[in-house]
């Protein structure tokens, strides 16, 4: 008769309750509510949000420092969600990029050296 090979693992419990798995260890190790208020004690416990802009903001291809504000630092077109800026705000300000890109105005990336 063959022989069957059973696995026993070292990380599984036989009296049913689940193991925290992982190397981290179970929930009971990790940081509570408690610890993570104690670690940020010297900070404020919210995060600054930036200004929303005007709703009437109008952007012009020509305007290269009003489109800057909007550029990373890679030349990358900052989300909306970061600018806070509406979706149809959003779409001009992808089209003005786009056309002072097109006309030399602005770099399409960091690496863009100036002459």
């Amino acid at each position: 008769m063959a022989e069957i090979k059973v696995r026993v693992s070292s990380e599984g419990s036989s009296d049913g309750k689940r193991s925290g798995g992982g190397d981290r260890g179970g929930r009971e190790d990790r940081g509570g509510r408690e610890e993570r208020a104690e670690k940020d004690e010297g900070r404020d416990s919210y995060r600054r949000r930036r200004p929303r802009p005007p709703v009437d903001l109008i952007f012009d291809y020509k305007d290269i420092d009003s489109l800057r504000q909007f550029l990373s630092d890679g030349g990358k077109i900052v989300p909306a969600r970061v600018s806070r800026l509406s979706r149809k705000q959003q779409r001009q300000l992808t089209t003005e990029v786009k056309r002072a890109r097109q006309l030399a105005l602005l770099p399409f990336s960091d690496r863009h050296e100036s002459i």
